[in-house]
């Protein structure tokens, strides 16, 4: 531990802190957001369109269409035929990709920094002329359910981490999955799906982000020749809200045939990115189950020799988060043990603080994970734009990082207490009879 501990500040020393990088913001008449970061020690340019509309912003009859866009905003454009855009990017060495939330929606292209011109008419192309006819609507969203469908008959993970997640959210809009209700996703009516474009074109509902190497000179006029045209519409976006905590412990097990193993899934709800409980919970996460420091894996394989297999996932939403924790060993005895000694833990957190060298290898931890994302132009300008949207404020570095250095054992005990308490936590057995 004290070796890693050392590892992580000689790492700090040699990554630039996000003080150097300097951020400025104008807006467009029609209401567009413009974020710029300049960084000269880039060789390529970031766009990015963040979208403050996800699928929470769907009515709620037809809650999950939104999805299909993460397929539909790269299809053809009055200039453009299906995917020449991500064609020509790759050619070029560049990458591209988008993802649509529950909370809000981001595409982006890395490109040569010489290409930026041609890379802003490519983003402006699927926000003014993006071309939507029922043929395709049709093919994305039988795409989409066909490829669950396989999912929810052929793997009981995924089975069992959407029945974990819907019972974690049952009383909010986060307990359909991004995709919808499966049941009622090929009734979607295509008319409709077409109508949320208008939510994706919206320039008062767009940030626009471009981070690397770029020349500020000009940048402007550039912006408003490719997005001044974007036409203001009356839909106002739909800003996030912190669900709060459950308060309902459930408890279930699944008797099943043939598994490819036995497995227990914990799930808990987290906290919102909106609260100020979030980066604590985070270094909880890190202090149990990050690879590289993992508490529980020391418990379970290094001190009691267990042979168990430990996987996560901590979703990543703004309104809403859940953590999900799967133990799975072939021996079902091993996960009855299991249980007990994960109880243990999280009792032992809420009264025990963590010691001093724990502590700091988690925040150093933090540290490092979170400037190294900012050396990447994609994840440094969704973080610019995400904590924009949340806060309206252009230094969530410095911001993140004064925060994590003022964490105490205290905060951690206070947090272990709120989320790692019985009422907060739904567990799924799934074993073979």
């Amino acid at each position: 531990m004290r070796k890693l501990i050392n590892i992580c500040f000689i790492l700090l020393l040699f990554i630039p802190l996000h003080s150097v990088i300097r951020v400025t913001n104008f807006s467009l008449p029609n209401g567009l957001t413009v974020l710029l970061a300049p960084d000269d020690k880039m060789n390529s340019v970031c766009i990015l369109t963040y979208h403050k509309n996800g699928v929470t912003s769907d009515p709620s009859d037809i809650r999950g269409a939104s999805y299909l866009y993460q397929k539909l905003m790269f299809l053809e454009t009055d200039n453009l035929s299906p995917y020449e855009r991500i064609r020509f990017i790759m050619k070029n060495g560049g990458r591209s990709s988008g993802k649509v939330n529950y909370d809000n929606s981001v595409f982006y292209q890395v490109v040569p920094a010489s290409d930026l011109n041609y890379a802003l008419w490519l983003e402006s192309e699927r926000l003014l002329k993006l071309k939507l006819n029922d043929r395709e609507i049709i093919k994305q969203r039988k795409g989409v359910y066909d490829r669950i469908y396989r999912f929810i008959n052929r793997s009981i993970h995924f089975r069992a981490g959407e029945w974990v997640r819907k019972e974690l959210f049952k009383n909010s809009i986060y307990k359909t999955p991004l995709y919808g209700d499966i049941e009622k996703l090929n009734t979607f009516e295509t008319g409709r799906i077409k109508r949320i474009y208008q939510n994706f074109s919206n320039p008062k509902n767009i940030i626009l982000v471009i981070t690397g190497k770029f020349e500020e000179e000009g940048i402007r006029e550039k912006i408003d020749r490719y997005f001044g045209s974007l036409e203001s519409k009356s839909i106002p976006a739909k800003d996030p809200v912190a669900v709060p905590l459950g308060e309902g412990y459930n408890y279930k097990n699944w008797m099943r045939e043939v598994i490819p193993e036995n497995f227990i899934l914990i799930g808990l709800r987290a906290p919102s990115k909106l609260s100020l409980d979030y980066t604590y919970f985070k270094l909880l996460v890190y202090y149990l189950l990050d690879e590289r420091t993992s508490k529980l894996k020391r418990i379970f394989k290094s001190n009691l020799k267990m042979d168990v297999d430990i996987s996560f996932d901590f979703s990543n939403n703004i309104g809403a988060n859940s953590l999900l924790i799967k133990i799975s060993s072939k021996k079902r005895a091993e996960l009855e043990r299991v249980r007990f000694y994960i109880r243990r833990l999280f009792e032992m957190l809420m009264t025990d603080r963590l010691t001093t060298s724990e502590l700091r290898t988690m925040k150093s931890l933090m540290e490092i994970d979170f400037l190294k994302n900012l050396t990447m132009p994609e994840k440094m300008s969704l973080v610019l734009a995400e904590n924009y949207h949340m806060s309206g404020n252009l230094d969530y570095g410095n911001m993140f990082l004064k925060r994590v250095r003022k964490i105490s054992s205290f905060d951690i005990v206070r947090i272990s207490k709120k989320y790692l308490r019985k009422e907060n936590m739904v567990i799924l057995n799934v074993f073979s009879k």
